[in-house]
């Protein structure tokens, strides 16, 4: 699996260097317009490379590279499962794959084009920056992907040694009796009560999501819904900016297979959760 890991790294960390730091270089002489990780075009022209431009430059890739790190090592784990493996030696291998052949690369990269774009032809007038403090917030990152992957895994499994264990316990569910949906093939009833789109996901999706992918997987849905490239169900109850919408349910069952044809990453749902899916 290592070579498999460090192949598609490299791959990735040469194609983030080629269509999302290489078009930076010529900041100074043309500009740049890019679309960075949300979709949204970052357009600079007629300005030197300055404050400004450089705050924007160094904080860009941070996204794309977040979205790498919980991408892979979920991929990792999906692997894992399905060859049987015992999938914790194998995440803490992809992390260090992750740090030595993308995080470091990458933010050596940015260090090179900052000090040639700092120097405006004559890079030998400037002092190379210190790369050394991002890269290091990217790893902790990193880390704690990779400590929540490996102490879910070892919850699952003294879940799974525990008599009665793979039963949910659905006094534990966080919502009201007031409203319920069946799913279509077990005939299980299940609140229709409005939930977060991460609660959404959390209960209604497989395979189970790690946090920060399930959280990275929310943010390009509702970055998707801001640019009208999908349209997602009305709010539920009082909305007061900071909080978190909630929607129904059975809405949001109706309409995930359209949003997975436009984010083929979001999660599936459950297999008994359908088209024919009814409110009880």
């Amino acid at each position: 699996m290592r070579p498999v890991i460090r192949q598609k790294l490299v791959k990735l960390c040469e194609t983030l260097k080629r269509d999302k730091l290489q078009p930076w270089l010529w900041f100074n002489s043309r500009g740049v317009n890019i679309t960075d990780f949300y979709g949204k075009t970052i357009c600079m022209t007629g300005v030197l490379y300055a404050q400004t431009p450089a705050n924007v430059f160094w904080n860009f890739i941070d996204p794309f590279l977040r979205d790498a790190i919980v991408t892979t090592l979920d991929e990792t784990l999906q692997i894992c499962h399905a060859r049987e493996h015992d999938p914790e030696p194998y995440i803490r291998e992809t992390a260090m794959l992750l740090d030595g052949s993308l995080i470091w690369p990458i933010y050596g990269r940015i260090a090179v084009i900052d000090w040639k774009l700092r120097g405006n032809g004559n890079p030998k007038s400037v002092k190379r920056r210190d790369v050394t403090d991002k890269a290091t917030e990217m790893v902790e990152f990193l880390n704690t992907c990779k400590d929540e992957m490996i102490q879910g895994i070892q919850a699952e499994d003294h879940h799974s040694e525990t008599p009665g264990g793979g039963k949910a316990d659905t006094k534990e569910q966080p919502w009201d009796d007031k409203a319920t949906i069946v799913a279509q093939n077990t005939g299980q009833e299940v609140n229709d009560t409005p939930v977060t789109l991460r609660e959404f996901m959390e209960i209604f999706c497989a395979p189970k999501l790690m946090k920060n992918l399930r959280d990275s997987r929310v943010k390009a849905l509702q970055s998707k819904a801001r640019r009208r490239g999908i349209e997602l169900p009305e709010v539920e109850g009082e909305y007061t900016q900071g909080q978190s919408k909630k929607y129904r349910p059975l809405a949001l069952v109706k309409a995930w297979p359209k949003y997975r044809e436009s984010l083929p990453n979001l999660p599936e749902l459950k297999p008994e959760f359908g088209p024919k899916l009814k409110r009880s």
